[in-house]
């Protein structure tokens, strides 16, 4: 039975190699015959427009124009198909329904094909179908151009204002764009539609959990797994909403149960992963990340993620690498500018932090955090003056951060300014109550530990 099998087996193999070889050959053959066509059809297009605006006799003229309306529809219908296949490859709906935040799925070469299709279908005449207005609209909004794509919806919602589906593409699209009641709007109006689409209610959760009405958010995606149980995306996003509570436990549930119905979802490994890190559990979030990293080790947002927890475990030097690592594939990302100017910071490289909050704020001007951060670095080299400018204009942008709040207490502290210290630090405590603890050990509070407000505030 041994002698017999292991011919087999070889055999399977070879033959499961040569139908793979033969796959990926037909596979190249279509693109280069797709691409030989297009190049034929735009000479001819080319060709054509060039007579006619030579041309003087008016039938003749007519006749031309029908001929380049035939060649642009063929150059349609190829960039269209070209498209859509791209989309397909990345696991995304070629048009009709959007998945929110697909973009993610795209790997960096895929985002440039479909940035390549668009600049080709944007010289066509898309008015000619209402199809491709719809795939081009996916196309905008899975290379991150929203408002073209909120531009395209418009249209094709004043030709038919009542489509459930465009509604709730325009509503996604409104998520990215941070016009949350515009969206709630077209949501509610989608499932007043089609009151019973598990697909309409996650997406109009996602739109109450970014205006932190949880609650709603909650009772959304309940009301969307009862209709459609197990559904992978909607227990990632309650799972989002449970993390946004701090309901780690819960959350941690959602993410797994997703992972078991989707395990190579990115992320939701990276969301249960940040989630471990919440807990201190870092193995099991280093687990996560390197799996990500395994199916997409050009995920930017993936790198950031292991570089924060390894800043978290004041491993600096791996956390730099990381965030090196992703600010190659996506540079002058505010975020991440940040992160790394403060782990340059805590390495004592104050010039390098500071070149790199600098250059946050010059890309993204109101960042908070970067402001708090350099802020921060300020008060280390004792430049309170330049720290508490930052401090303030931070929490001008957010009154309520009570890391900024705490810091901003500290400062104050060092400066000898007991009663404003005070007013701070009872703001920071109130709103997190894991500073009581981390206080008690500050010695930046040192100068006002005796004052009576203080020791009743560390009770």
């Amino acid at each position: 039975m041994d002698t017999f099998a292991l011919p087999l087996a070889a055999f399977i193999l070879t033959a499961i190699g040569w139908i793979s070889r033969e796959i990926w050959r037909w596979r190249k053959a279509k693109r280069q015959a797709s691409h030989d066509a297009s190049e034929t059809l735009r000479d001819k297009k080319t060709l054509l427009e060039d007579i006619i605006s030579k041309t003087e006799d008016t039938n003749r003229k007519k006749e031309l124009s029908a001929r380049l309306e035939e060649v642009n529809a063929a150059l349609l219908g190829l960039y269209g198909e070209r498209l859509r296949y791209t989309l397909k490859e990345a696991g995304l709906p070629t048009e009709d329904t959007l998945i929110a935040n697909g973009q993610s799925q795209l790997r960096p070469q895929e985002t440039l094909h479909i940035k390549e299709l668009i600049e080709e279908l944007e010289t066509m005449p898309l008015f000619l179908s209402t199809h491709t207005l719809l795939m081009l609209a996916s196309a905008y909004y899975y290379t991150e151009r929203y408002q073209e794509a909120k531009n395209i919806y418009d249209k094709i919602l004043k030709l038919n204002p009542d489509d459930p589906d465009t509604l709730n593409n325009r509503g996604i699209t409104y998520d990215e764009l941070e016009r949350y009641d515009d969206a709630l709007a077209d949501y509610n109006r989608a499932l007043e539609l089609r009151p019973n689409d598990h697909r309409i209610l996650n997406n109009r959760g996602n739109a109450y959990s970014d205006l932190q009405r949880y609650d709603k958010a909650l009772a959304d995606h309940n009301r969307s797994l009862e209709l459609r149980p197990n559904e992978p995306n909607t227990l990632y996003n309650r799972g989002n909403v449970y993390k946004r509570m701090q309901r780690y436990n819960e959350a941690l549930a959602d993410y797994t149960c997703s992972l078991e119905l989707r395990p190579d979802h990115l992320d939701t490994l990276n969301n249960r992963g940040n989630t471990y890190s919440k807990l201190g559990r870092y193995d099991e979030a280093f687990a996560d990340y390197n799996r990500s990293l395994e199916l997409r080790p050009d995920s930017h947002f993936t790198l950031y993620n292991r570089a924060y927890a390894y800043y978290k475990l004041q491993k600096y030097e791996e956390a730099l690498s990381d965030y090196n690592l992703s600010l190659k594939l996506k540079p002058d990302d505010p975020h991440i500018l940040n992160n790394r100017g403060n782990a340059y910071s805590d390495l004592g490289r104050y010039n390098e932090a500071f070149a790199d909050f600098h250059r946050c704020l010059e890309i993204s001007p109101n960042h908070a955090n970067a402001l708090t951060s350099r802020g921060v670095t300020y008060t280390k080299l004792e430049k309170y003056e330049e720290a508490l400018a930052d401090f303030n204009h931070s929490l001008k942008l957010n009154p309520d951060h009570p890391y900024t709040l705490y810091v901003t207490a500290r400062l104050l502290s060092l400066r000898g300014k007991t009663d404003d210290a005070l007013i701070y630090l009872e703001k920071s405590v109130n709103k997190d109550k894991n500073y009581r603890e981390m206080v008690k050990t500050d010695k930046d509070f040192d100068n006002i530990r005796d004052a009576p407000r203080f020791k009743k505030l560390i009770e």
